[in-house]
């Protein structure tokens, strides 16, 4: 996340822990944030990205075929 935190300007990090989608895009707005990144892992490798503008969208779904940002 660190790589990731300085790609993005103004990007913050919250663990989403047992948050579903739904409860992150309700909380957000309420936070000031206009954007929610959600970076989805399988096996310990990360495997989407999602991407939601607020409040109604658009969203889009991307998948995560290589991490290394070089």
């Amino acid at each position: 996340m660190k790589e990731i935190k300085t790609t993005f300007p103004n990007c913050h990090y919250y663990p989403r822990s047992a948050l579903t989608i739904k409860e992150v895009c309700e909380q957000a707005p309420q936070k000031g944030y206009t954007d929610v990144m959600i970076w989805r892992e399988h096996k310990r490798k990360v495997s989407e990205l999602i991407l939601i503008h607020l409040p109604k969208g658009p969203t889009a779904i991307f998948k995560v075929t290589n991490d290394t940002l070089n």
